[in-house]
């Protein structure tokens, strides 16, 4: 997780300014490095406004007018709030804000240990899960694994952030007014009061008997914990529970919880295997993921982003309870249930607003210059994964959302049939922004425009697990003429869907280079704690031979698009696609179809 921190100085002066607005003043600001947010907190408490007045330039520069008074200037870099000073602007006036910014402190893997779910409660259950998630990791993991240096570096992993957790705590609180540090980033867990950790490793040295040992040492402030391993298992299990145990005595004031430092220990083994895409899943991990295959859930129906790090409202889904609020694109979300999104950050503003059927949320909403506060009952969302329509009278669009629904391809099959039947011979498929999903499904679709060979194969360390998927005669919609478009927000299963058309000569590619992801993850439950592995088991290839991971898929026809048009594209939804104007991806996609027509 990174961010910024303020650092140097700040200029203010406040004189007379000719050929001032009457009641403003000028108001001018340089950050470096620059791009970074600014906005204006005004008002008597209880009714402030925050009001994004702009960004600074790539220099840093930036300047406005604004009305005269006492008022806040925020700062914001990559959705992090790294100053805030308190101004009282003269009328006629000007004011200089200089802020220097210097990185964050970075934490492992991005970790949070606020909120962590209770699911282990004990050293005992610490232990069981944490070898749970070793054995999975040996077993099935697609590389060999050496589990002494796991256990080392989850080890190591787990001092570096707790370290981190406290650097980064001093430093917010030492650059933000209190007021603010609660505002924006509210009560996290804070070990700024906790000494440094210092794990250190000693020389090899032989004993009497001629065994080679090797020292470590954890410390923190004027105690540590202090011994040796060999080369055995068994030594290194032990040397990481009397660290273990030596972080529960660290911990003094009880802040960090079994399950906090589990997870720290868990992540930092998984840490160890290089691999973005092996994860830990906790209650709340493994409910989220539920949502997502069952695809629907209890919540208002509005798609959200961070603009101008800001959660703002991308678009609103036709008869869901955020319309029915009339909730517009546009509104930027300040708080959820009391609770501002500055610090909730995106993904647990989205959890904050699911939620069971019939309960209800607040909101404060900034629209324009003005505040809304309003409160909208949840109702089941159901998430849409396809949308339709015809581009022209023989050309049929489908767009693929994600590849997380079970059954996908009977979906995708009534889908074309549909468009068929509307008139349709050629077809664009749209796996743009598609993060990919079941391996599964993707094979599925692939079926239904195929009619023989390799479709995708799979390459692990276990033998029994290699898998070769090829097409079959349950054929479809055999020659039905197909362009895909993908970009750099295509990953896995549309990727592998993608790539398979291509090899196969089934279909064109245009769009940008995907994202480059061609690793296979499996499920494994944790029970009885309710959570979850997401581990890596294999590799994906394509017809050809080639894997999409590290690399991509690389279009046959590039078609870069600017700022405005991407965001359009990030920002659709499948409930509104009939109202999407032609972005030039598609609109080369159909000049392919067309001349392919003309060459038929």
């Amino acid at each position: 997780m990174k961010g910024w921190v303020w650092s140097g100085l700040v200029a203010i002066v406040c004189a007379g300014a000719a050929g001032a607005q009457e009641g403003r003043a000028a108001l001018s600001v340089h950050t470096h490095p620059g791009e970074s947010a600014i906005y204006l907190r005004a008002g008597s408490a209880g009714q402030e406004q925050d009001l994004f007045l702009g960004r600074t330039d790539a220099d840093g520069e930036f300047a406005c007018a604004i009305d005269a008074g006492p008022v806040q200037l925020a700062v914001v870099k990559d959705g992090y709030v790294i100053r805030v000073e308190p101004l009282t602007l003269t009328p006629g006036g000007q004011a200089h804000l200089e802020v220097r910014l210097a990185r964050d402190v970075e934490i492992p893997r991005g970790l949070r240990l606020l909120g962590t779910p209770d699911f282990v409660r004990d050293e005992r259950g610490v232990d069981e899960l944490y070898m749970a998630v070793m054995g999975h990791a040996m077993q099935f993991y697609v590389e060999e694994l050496d589990p002494r240096a796991l256990l080392e570096h989850s080890l190591r992993f787990t001092v570096k952030t707790l370290n981190a957790l406290r650097a980064r705590e001093v430093l917010l609180r030492r650059e933000l007014p209190v007021a603010a540090r609660q505002r924006y980033y509210g009560n996290d867990v804070d070990l700024r009061s906790y000494p440094e950790l210092r794990f250190e490793r000693g020389a090899s040295v032989m004993d009497p008997d001629g065994v080679e040992l090797s020292s470590y040492r954890l410390s923190g402030g004027q105690v540590a914990v202090e011994g040796s391993t060999d080369g055995s298992w068994t030594h290194y299990q032990r040397m990481l529970w009397r660290c273990y145990a030596f972080l529960r005595h660290w911990d003094h004031a009880g802040k960090l919880s079994h399950a906090a430092l589990a997870k720290c220990l868990i992540e930092g083994m998984l840490d160890g295997l290089d691999d973005e895409h092996s994860h830990f899943l906790d209650p709340t991990d493994v409910a989220q993921l539920q949502v997502e295959n069952e695809g629907h859930f209890g919540g208002i129906g509005v798609l959200v982003s961070v603009r101008d790090a800001r959660l703002t409202i991308m678009s609103v889904l036709p008869n869901s309870p955020g319309s029915r609020a009339q909730l517009r694109p546009g509104d930027w979300i300040v708080e959820i249930d009391g609770e501002s999104t500055l610090r909730l950050g995106l993904q647990e503003s989205i959890e904050r607003m699911r939620g069971e059927v019939g309960t209800e949320v607040e909101f404060t909403l900034r629209r324009g210059n003005g505040l809304l506060r309003l409160k909208v009952q949840r109702a089941e969302v159901e998430l849409k994964a396809t949308a339709r329509r015809m581009l022209t009278p023989t050309v049929g669009y489908l767009r693929l959302s994600s590849f997380m629904q079970e059954e996908l391809h009977e979906l995708v099959a009534r889908e074309v049939r549909a468009l068929c039947d509307a008139g349709a011979t050629r077809l664009v498929l749209d796996l743009r922004n598609n993060p990919g999903g079941l391996l599964r499904e993707a094979h599925a679709i692939a079926n239904l425009f195929l009619r023989s060979g390799t479709v995708v194969s799979t390459r692990t360390r276990l033998q029994i697990e290699k898998q070769v998927l090829t097409a079959d005669a349950t054929t479809a919609f055999p020659t039905l003429p197909l362009v895909v478009l993908i970009n750099e927000g295509s990953a896995s299963a549309a990727e592998l869907l993608a790539g398979a058309l291509r090899d196969h000569g089934r279909a064109k590619l245009v769009g940008g280079t995907s994202y480059g992801k061609g690793s296979v993850q499996r499920i494994y439950p944790l029970a009885p704690f309710d959570c979850a592995l997401s581990l890596t088991v294999a590799t994906f290839h394509l017809p050809s031979g080639a894997t999409p991971h590290g690399s991509g898929v690389t279009p046959d026809v590039t078609v870069e698009l600017d700022e405005a048009a991407t965001l359009g594209v990030l920002f659709r939804n499948n409930y509104s696609v009939e109202d999407e104007p032609l972005d030039d991806q598609l609109k080369a996609a159909l000049e392919l179809l067309e001349d392919d027509d003309h060459d038929r």
